[in-house]
């Protein structure tokens, strides 16, 4: 009888610290549980944030964008200004040319001075010229004319389904607009384009004119050659780097290209 009270006294003690220890690791569960989901409902509000803010900033370079093309309008209208001044002065100097012209026939005696006053008018008349020829170039952005596009895109054709990203700079307007034309130029020629228009900012310099290049050389020297004799566009060696410095590039995702085109900024006319 002893024995049979002392056997049950161990097992009612065992049970007891069986169940003591369920009890601690229940509640250990319920309170890494709770951690658990407090760590989940963090991670979804980040990225919730994240994605918010992604499209606010998206907003914001469109809106930059957009402003920097109304600034090269205001620019351009103001250059136009200065176009029309050359012109008056150019007609003022060929009056000039014309009064010369008129006293060479009626005053023999004076057609020594009439002549070196034509000549000078001539001189100013085409120097203005120069001037304003300069000028216009300066001013003029890169532009692809829908003919220049389709004869893009009939040089390209062979390469159709190949992998094109064209990029170009965040704060340039004028690359910007180009680089839609190319992207045009490219979508007609039935080729897969990545239209990575102001996606990268550059940090502490920038590469001029239109730079190729890829893993694809063939397609690579086709590109070049069709943009420089058919788009009449200013296009780098096939040595030249991708950037004059350290970059940032911004919604550019997916497999590598087989060739990309970085419309940077124009040159300055020589």
């Amino acid at each position: 009888m002893p024995t049979s009270s002392s056997e049950i006294q161990s097992l009612t003690t065992q049970s007891n610290n069986l169940s003591a220890s369920i009890d601690r690791w229940n509640s250990s569960y319920v309170w890494f549980g709770g951690i658990a989901l407090l760590i989940a409902l963090f991670v979804f509000t980040a990225q919730f944030i994240i994605i918010r803010k992604s499209r606010l900033l998206a907003t914001v370079q469109g809106n930059l964008l957009a402003a920097k093309d109304r600034e090269l309008q205001i620019d351009l209208r103001d250059k136009d200004v200065q176009i029309a001044g050359l012109h008056a002065e150019a007609s003022r100097h060929q009056q000039l040319l014309e009064e010369a012209a008129l006293q060479i026939s009626h005053a023999g005696a004076d057609a020594a001075h009439a002549n070196e006053r034509a000549a000078e008018a001539n001189r100013l008349a085409e120097q203005e010229r120069l001037e304003r020829t300069k000028l216009e170039a300066e001013i003029a952005p890169r532009r692809l004319s829908q003919d220049q596009q389709t004869a893009i895109a009939l040089i390209i054709n062979r390469y159709n389904g190949r992998r094109v990203r064209v990029s170009s700079y965040s704060m340039d307007a004028e690359s910007a607009v180009l680089a839609k034309q190319v992207v045009s130029a490219l979508n007609k020629a039935n080729l897969q384009v990545v239209d990575a228009t102001a996606s990268i900012s550059p940090v502490g310099g920038f590469a001029l004119g239109i730079i190729v290049t890829g893993t694809n050389v063939q397609l690579a020297s086709a590109l070049r050659s069709a943009l420089s004799l058919n788009g009449n566009l200013l296009v780098a060696p096939a040595d030249t780097p991708m950037s004059g410095g350290m970059q940032m590039v911004y919604g550019v995702s997916g497999p590598s290209p087989d060739a990309e085109i970085l419309i940077a900024v124009k040159p300055p006319t020589m």
